[in-house]
């Protein structure tokens, strides 16, 4: 794919571009993370989530293999308590 040089437009035609470019419709997923913060986001800015063991909740598996966790809760909140936790 060539890339087209854009440093030879004028002033005038760039923004005619920019123009044609912000008019066309945003299709998929699209955050505007600078006006929008969700609530979790906001919760979570001054406080670390913290991983809590539920023993009614366990299941007992061989003592011999490893550990398994499930996290029940936002991913957001979950990847930020295994980011500390697992490599």
């Amino acid at each position: 794919m060539t890339r087209k040089d854009y440093s030879k437009l004028s002033k005038e035609e760039l923004i005619q571009l920019v123009e044609k470019l912000e008019s066309r419709k945003k299709y998929g997923l699209v955050w505007d993370e600078e006006r929008t913060k969700e609530k979790f986001e906001k919760e979570s800015e001054n406080a670390l989530p913290v991983l809590k063991e539920v023993k009614s909740k366990e299941i007992k598996t061989d003592p011999t293999k490893p550990t398994n966790i499930l996290i029940e809760g936002d991913n957001y909140h979950a990847l930020s308590v295994l980011n500390y936790t697992h490599q």
